[in-house]
């Protein structure tokens, strides 16, 4: 193996020894960027560094990868416009979206660079490549720069996503007229106005939104899809699944109070753990003074007609005293902040558009740990939403979010 490649370590003399083996491109306090042969990667690896190859490829978005604008490096469109549908021509009036590919990772002084030509980045994709808005000019600019590898034009074949409805895979019947729910993410708050006046001006019914998603419902065999998928502003879209309950774990099964040598020595004190469920019975006396609730389903309501959400609690901050210490929860001395999704038709109509804002109404209460014990009852992809949690993950790395535990 001989190439570019990234070597990481773990202290700051082998990041030395590495910059002094591939005269590095490129340096950070984890690892370094640069030309390796054989011998050199021989090298790296008997210092104790990983050593991981960068591999030019394609960005793994949504839809795949580009089918198409690969390797743009004239100012024209001549390669986008003998590919493209009609319908996912460029206007070249306007910023467009792009996926840029890097030479390896991206480093402060590459962003650095592209805010002094007014790029900002938008959504990192494996193989290096990030998206942003371009005009046709700093296209042309960003072409030139030396850590960048390739241009693509983020077009229909980037979007769609998990399951979907038949007319968008290409496989319709003009007289399917079910309605199906859709999920559309954006590529920044700044696209919803417009999107929006344009499902308004196509009398497209909005079920839900946030910030940068929308849920829509449109007949199966809507001519809607193409135009959509052209869109500038749209990230990706994906056919909504309702989520259903799952909880499947309790303290028995994990046995906790079976540790060999030791008792477990954890009890949760000092804690505040989210749950987003059904419903919270505040009577129960496995929870006495050390909840608080929020109603997100039906307007100031936060029972448990189900008792999943009940059950889910007792599993995590249940404390024994109804039971006299037979059943408890894995953590019986922390505190709960109850999120309450049970709509009034007796589904999980409470969770928001964007899960992120369930995830940030407990991060604001001090929770740093979320469980939510339900998910997709499907055997497809559910990228969207999983996305959504490692968005705010991400952006705020103190949080712990369990789904379906």
């Amino acid at each position: 193996m001989a190439g570019r490649v990234v070597a990481f370590g773990m202290h700051e003399t082998e990041i030395n020894d590495a910059e002094k083996i591939l005269g590095s491109a490129g340096r950070t306090d984890a690892f370094v960027v640069g030309e390796a042969s054989d011998v050199q990667i021989a090298a790296l690896k008997s210092k104790g560094l990983i050593v991981q190859e960068i591999a030019a490829g394609k960005p793994e978005t949504p839809g795949g990868g580009a089918a198409f604008g690969r390797e743009l490096r004239s100012t024209t469109f001549a390669t986008i416009i003998a590919n493209a549908p009609i319908d996912d021509l460029p206007d070249l009036t306007k910023p467009n979206v792009y996926l840029i590919g890097f030479k390896g990772p991206l480093f402060e002084a590459y962003r650095t660079q592209l805010e002094k030509i007014g790029v900002a980045l938008l959504q990192a994709y494996r193989g290096d490549f990030y998206s942003a808005y371009l005009t046709t000019m700093q296209r042309t600019q960003v072409s030139a720069l030396p850590f960048v590898t390739t241009i693509e034009f983020y077009g229909a074949s980037h979007k769609s996503a998990g399951r979907l409805s038949p007319v968008v895979a290409g496989a319709s019947s003009p007289k399917d007229e079910r309605l199906v729910i859709y999920d559309v993410k954006l590529q920044r708050p700044e696209d919803a106005p417009s999107f929006k006046d344009w499902l308004e001006k196509n009398d497209v019914v909005i079920v839900a939104s946030s910030t940068k998603k929308f849920r829509i419902a449109l007949l199966s065999n809507s001519s809607l899809f193409s135009n959509l998928a052209s869109r500038t502003e749209v990230q990706q879209f994906e056919e909504y699944v309702e989520p259903k309950l799952f909880n499947d774990r309790a303290r028995v099964i994990l046995k906790i109070d079976n540790v060999p040598a030791q008792p477990f020595p954890y009890d949760g004190a000092g804690e505040l753990i989210a749950i987003a469920d059904t419903g919270f019975d505040d009577t129960h006396p496995d929870f006495a003074g050390r909840f608080t609730t929020a109603a997100l389903g039906r307007a100031g309501r936060t029972d448990d007609p189900n008792g999943h959400g009940t059950h889910v609690s007792g599993s995590a901050v249940g404390d024994g005293t109804g039971s006299l210490g037979l059943h408890k929860g894995t953590a019986p001395a922390a505190k709960l902040f109850f999120q309450s999704l049970l709509d009034s038709a007796g589904r999980l109509g409470g969770l928001p558009a964007d899960l992120g804002d369930l995830f940030a109404q407990a991060y604001a209460q001090g929770a740093r740990i979320h469980s939510n014990s339900w998910g997709s009852a499907t055997a497809s992809t559910y990228t969207m939403s999983s996305s959504e949690v490692d968005e705010f993950v991400a952006d705020h790395q103190d949080m712990l979010v369990v789904i379906a535990a």
